[in-house]
């Protein structure tokens, strides 16, 4: 599925994607400054977290204490191999079944058989972005 949208109607493309989020586990791809993070606080807060959404490309994963559940957020740009990957625990994390978004998650594209949904992010101009939403079940 393909959508456009910019940061004024961000909010709008959140609702409307919100139902074809089949999996808890979401991939987003695109380059830098793309705006991954971005996407990401807005479906956190479509999801009801009040609380303040960061970039977690320093601490490699932020944990978000929703009202219901936990929301992870993982940042791999640093990650140079999938050992790194299976040191955090990510696998452990994905078994929960809580939200889980990971960018940059090349790694572990062929080291996971877990149902997951994939987005890639194309920046079209200054304000505005494309996406591409595709489901995977294994």
């Amino acid at each position: 599925m393909e959508f456009k949208y910019s940061l004024k109607n961000i909010d709008e493309l959140v609702k409307k994607i919100k139902p074809f989020l089949k999996n808890k586990l979401i991939f987003f791809e695109g380059n830098l400054g793309s705006g991954k993070t971005t996407l990401i606080k807005k479906i956190c807060e479509e999801l009801g977290y009040e609380n303040h959404v960061t970039s977690p490309t320093f601490p490699i994963l932020n944990i978000y204490e929703n009202k219901a559940d936990k929301i992870y957020h993982a940042d791999f740009y640093r990650l140079n191999n999938i050992n790194e990957v299976n040191e955090l625990g990510i696998y452990e994390i994905i078994d929960k079944g809580d939200w889980f978004f990971i960018e940059w998650p090349e790694l572990l594209l062929n080291n996971i058989d877990n149902p997951y949904t994939k987005i890639e992010i194309k920046t079209l101009d200054k304000n505005t972005r494309k996406i591409n939403l595709t489901n995977y079940e294994f």
